[in-house]
């Protein structure tokens, strides 16, 4: 055998073994499809993602940021979701049905919020 036909016999065998090693299917086909309110959810994820690497009011030190790579997750469980209206919890400062009033050890009142 001459010098070339090994060297097409050896790239050959190199790809049918590197197509045998790949998936079957493709990423779209693999993975299930997201509902719209998963992808609402992993949008909000990568969203916070970016304000802590990016934004001047981040968290992260600005050394942090740097080898930032995201915040852990737990994985989506639809289970965990509900619809409806959150609704603020508004009270007013000065109302006193909002606070309880005790006595402290050093004889002043310390108001509480109930």
């Amino acid at each position: 055998m001459r010098r070339g036909e090994i060297v097409f016999i050896l790239w050959i065998t190199g790809m049918l073994l590197l197509v045998q090693g790949m998936p079957a299917t493709t990423r779209g086909e693999d993975q299930k499809e997201m509902t719209p309110q998963e992808q609402r959810v992993m949008k909000w994820r990568k969203e916070r993602d970016i304000f802590f690497r990016n934004h001047q009011r981040s968290p992260l030190l600005p050394q942090d940021k740097k080898t930032f790579k995201g915040l852990r997750y737990y994985p989506f469980d639809p289970k965990y979701a509900f619809s409806g209206q959150i609704e603020r919890f508004v009270f007013h400062i000065n109302n006193p049905k909002y606070y309880a009033t005790f006595l402290t050890n050093k004889g002043t009142n310390k108001r509480y919020l109930r």
